[in-house]
């Protein structure tokens, strides 16, 4: 089944300027936390930020450099808390 096409489409991908530091660091914050949350380490995290395949990661580590980030990642995954971990 194929959906045909709809001039406004919600699931259309667009692009968005990010206007300021502050709504910079947020969106790098969420972007850390989503991957975060699908399973990537520190250091896969890192990786992606600095790649530029992961296009807008990769303009967030261009414009806060890689100190910035590392401090993001650091701060996404001290917010975990684990319960009831079974080994």
């Amino acid at each position: 089944m194929v959906k045909p096409f709809e001039k406004e489409d919600p699931f259309e991908m667009m692009a968005i300027e990010i206007i300021g530091i502050d709504a910079l660091i947020q969106q790098t914050h969420t972007m850390a936390e989503e991957y975060r949350d699908m399973g990537m380490d520190k250091d896969e995290l890192l990786s992606m930020f600095s790649n530029k395949f992961y296009s807008g990661m990769n303009m967030a580590y261009s414009q806060l450099g890689r100190t910035e980030i590392e401090k993001i990642i650091d701060q996404v995954f001290s917010k975990i808390r684990l319960i009831n971990v079974q080994e």
